[in-house]
């Protein structure tokens, strides 16, 4: 038997001296002994429901009482209780034991609560006591955090079904883990445990106990009585009051149990505490908006703003009432609220202020309650009369028309809510009407001229010899709306005012609409539309020039090129029309997205450098020559360059690029083998300027190999990459004869003045007469003979030497 095994654990502990602690043998005996009885009839297999039967309970219960009675007769040895680590461990056996750590929480705590009289009977061994109510608190928090109540219900019917010492320990750790307590809002969160802890059982049970459930209890029932006296004489909190607001029924409840009536005042103060938070609300916005856009003085008010934000949720009621009274503003902070987010009101705001600003220094408080609020309101009084009544012409209330129709119905409802009406009735719907009808007149002001541009630009889609009614009748738009002319109709007059004109323009739809005036704005990229009707021959257009280029804007028009064709093609191409209407009627059955106007804008912004794309790339070799042969004559500009490289020598600038040499070679081998035209946009002279392109070119090759030899020779006037001549389109071949002549006598003066400077350099040279001066050799004269492998023999100065870079001066080998 148990009892047995541990009276001679404790017979051989003991000794004449005193107690034995355990060691590490008898520990580990005593520990295995204890796991070996723990594990007894020990069932693995749960319920399937995880609910235990009511016989599966006691047994439970009976097994954990029998293993509470082992660990006591254990721990009740000195030998054991007396060794720090042997209780340790053998306490951490404990919990590890089947009926606590795989039962389910609720039941755990069930059986612990069941045992309590067994449990006070462990007080012998205290550690081993506390342990099981550590135990019993673990599993009450387990069972809380796996339920999806703020208190679960089984648990609580467990905890409060009758006070007891150990319940009162466990509801205490519960309410400390929940943080239930120490403030209103903590106890109001959780309401339904309060309720079981001032139930009258528990409020007697622990009237007279020294347990820190007692302190708990009657801190909560100090608090609740405490607001409800604050409440009726105005001094409570005001974060008190916003809890108590925000969990009224349920204060109202546990005060109704705890004082047997219900507390008074609540809604009045709520009232209060209202219109202090609107009062505080309207002056914040009045000192951060109003006052920054009318520059005004704000420094008390910004001082009182910041003294009630610090001590807002401590400030009693009382106070908080009275914190605005002596403010002259505060008549008016009401009427600011519904204003602040008004764009017109706001403009007005800001031009009064300016106006009654004085010279120096800002506006102060008095002057503006006195002047700016009263002219400020009287101003906007005046405007919402003008609406009501119509009067207000459209040019002084342009916001209707430049703000978003969503912005023009709130400004709109804002007049006529924060104003008195002259009639008594509401106004803002026929409001909403005149505005609309305003908004219209300025679209007219645009779209009528615009479609006046479109049928011009499409003309030879509609038929000549056919009157078009709806001609006239932009003609009649223009003259009622165009150049600004809407603007001076009055806010009731332009509704009958457009009322002729809303069928036609009705006809499309307000996208459709934009995009007829977008359309209208480029005319060459209708012209050019017009001129490609042929689906196939657009498609092998743009198959053909698409690879010729890799600039994504141009690409991405060649796109949105495609795009608008296919949409238009349907209302351009194979139809022709009586009147501009019979077009439109036609433009609203086609079907745009939200890519189709992008599209447009696309084609039209990159419109030209694309129609050059492709223009040059449709043609044959030789007609672009023709043409770049008339762009050269009438906007290029030549330039000779020195270098040594022949290909560099020469270039010809256009607006639409650069030639280098080896380009207008090629040109000019395209134009020799092609027949001219007769007549190209307009130019009639084509042979005569192939003449002259060729002519002039034969002069500036000339002049840059003039230009070389100089370089070469060390002349000091020239360096590499300079630009030695420019001639103008005006310029003709014949003028750059003379000079050529010029380069020449200069090339010829200096092949004789440099000769003489290498005559005393024996080193560097050979007489000879073997070739005449002035050859491609770089032979500085007739008798000298300049050898290839040595530096050339002119003299240049420091700068051409400089910018030549010679390498390091080397020890000179002497010849055989």
């Amino acid at each position: 038997p148990p009892s047995e095994v541990i009276q001679f654990v404790g017979l051989v502990s003991r000794d004449t001296v005193g107690v034995r602690l355990a060691g590490q043998h008898l520990q580990h005996a005593a520990r295995s002994w204890l796991r070996k009885l723990c594990s007894r009839e020990r069932k693995d297999e749960k319920p399937a429901d995880g609910k235990l039967t009511q016989a599966e309970r006691h047994a439970r219960r009976e097994e954990t009482r029998r293993l509470l009675n082992a660990w006591h007769l254990v721990l009740s040895e000195p030998c054991f209780h007396q060794q720090e680590d042997a209780l340790r461990d053998i306490l951490l056996d404990l919990s590890q034991c089947y009926v606590f750590k795989d039962a389910e929480p609720l039941d755990v705590v069930g059986c612990i609560l069941a045992l309590e009289t067994d449990v006070q009977k462990l007080a012998s061994v205290k550690s081993l006591q506390d342990q099981v109510v550590k135990i019993a608190i673990k599993a009450s928090r387990d069972a809380q955090e796996a339920s999806e109540e703020l208190f679960d219900k089984q648990l609580a019917r467990l905890l409060f079904q009758e006070p007891t010492p150990l319940r009162f320990t466990i509801v205490e750790a519960f309410v400390g883990w929940r943080r239930a307590k120490d403030s209103l809002d903590n106890m109001l969160n959780h309401v339904s445990l309060w309720n079981y802890l001032l139930s009258g059982p528990w409020l007697k049970a622990l009237e007279s106990q020294d347990h820190p459930l007692a302190k708990t209890q009657q801190g909560g029932k100090r608090a609740l009585t405490e607001h409800a006296a604050q409440l009726r004489n105005s001094t409570i909190q005001l974060q008190h009051l916003r809890t108590i607001l925000r969990h009224q029924k349920d204060y109202e409840a546990l005060v109704k149990q705890i004082t047997g009536s219900q507390p008074d005042n609540i809604t009045a103060s709520g009232d209060a505490l209202a219109q202090f938070d609107a009062e505080f609300r309207n002056l914040r916005t009045y000192v951060k908006l109003f006052c920054s856009i009318g520059s005004i003085d704000k420094s008390s008010l910004e001082q009182l703003v910041g003294d009630v934000k610090e001590n807002e949720q401590t400030m009693p009621l009382k106070e908080a009432v009275k914190k605005f009274e002596k403010l002259a503003v505060r008549q008016h902070l009401p009427w600011f609220w519904p204003l602040r987010e008004s764009d017109v009101f706001l403009k007005i705001w800001e031009h009064t202020a300016q106006a009654a600003k004085p010279a120096q220094g800002p506006l102060t408080q008095e002057a503006v309650v006195d002047k700016v609020i009263p002219e400020a309101r009287k101003t906007w009084e005046a405007l919402a009369l003008s609406l009501e009544q119509g009067s207000a012409l459209l040019k002084d209330i342009q916001w209707c028309i430049d703000l978003e129709w969503s912005s023009v119905k709130l400004e709109l409802e804002r007049l006529e809510s924060t104003t008195t009406s002259e009639s008594g009735a509401p106004w803002a719907a026929q409001a909403f009407a005149s505005a609309e009808a305003a908004r219209l007149a300025a679209k007219l002001c645009h779209w009528a001229p615009a479609m006046q541009q479109l049928r011009n630009a499409l003309a030879p889609i509609f038929k000549q010899d056919c009157a078009d009614p709806c001609a006239e009748e932009l003609k009649q738009m223009v003259s009622s709306f165009g150049d600004g002319n809407y603007l001076q109709y009055s806010f009731g007059g332009v509704l009958d005012a457009v009322g002729p004109f809303r069928a036609t323009i009705n006809k499309l739809s307000e996208p459709m609409q934009d995009y007829t005036l977008q359309l209208a704005k480029h005319e060459d990229s209708l012209t050019w539309l017009l001129k490609n009707p042929s689906t196939e021959d657009f498609n092998r257009l743009i198959s053909l020039c698409r690879p010729n280029t890799d600039n994504s804007v141009i690409l991405a028009a060649i796109a949105s090129l495609q795009q608008t064709r296919t949409f238009l093609a349907q209302a351009l191409y194979g139809k022709e029309y009586d009147g501009i209407l019979a077009f439109l009627s036609e433009l609203a059955l086609l079907t745009m997205d939200s890519s189709t106007f992008e599209a447009l804008v696309s084609v039209q912004k990159s419109f030209d450098p694309m129609l050059d794309l492709l223009t040059t790339h449709s043609r044959t070799p030789g007609v672009q020559a023709c043409y770049d042969l008339k762009r050269i004559h009438e906007r290029g500009t030549f330039s000779v360059i020195c270098s040594v490289k022949e290909s560099e020598q020469l270039q010809c600038k256009t607006p639409e690029g650069e030639l280098n040499y080896e380009s207008l070679a090629e040109l000019r081998r395209q134009l020799l083998m092609t027949d001219l035209p007769a007549e190209l946009e307009g130019a009639t002279n084509l042979p005569a300027m192939l003449e002259e392109l060729v002519n002039k070119l034969q002069l500036l090759e000339e002049y840059g190999r003039c230009t070389m030899e100089l370089f070469t020779l060390g002349h000091f006037a020239y360096h590499s990459g300079q630009v030695v001549l420019n001639v103008s389109p005006e310029q003709t071949a014949a003028e750059l004869e003379v000079p050529l002549q010029s380069l020449q006598q200069r090339l010829a003066d200096w092949q004789v003045t440099g000769c003489a400077s290498c005559a005393s350099s024996s080193d560097l040279c050979q007489r000879s007469a073997s070739r005449p001066c002035g050859t491609r050799s770089g032979r500085c004269s007739a008798s000298c003979t300049w050898l290839p492998t040595r530096r050339p023999c002119s003299r240049r100065s420091s700068r051409t030497l400089a910018a030549r870079s010679w390498p390091a001066r080397t020890p000179r080998r002497r010849r055989s």
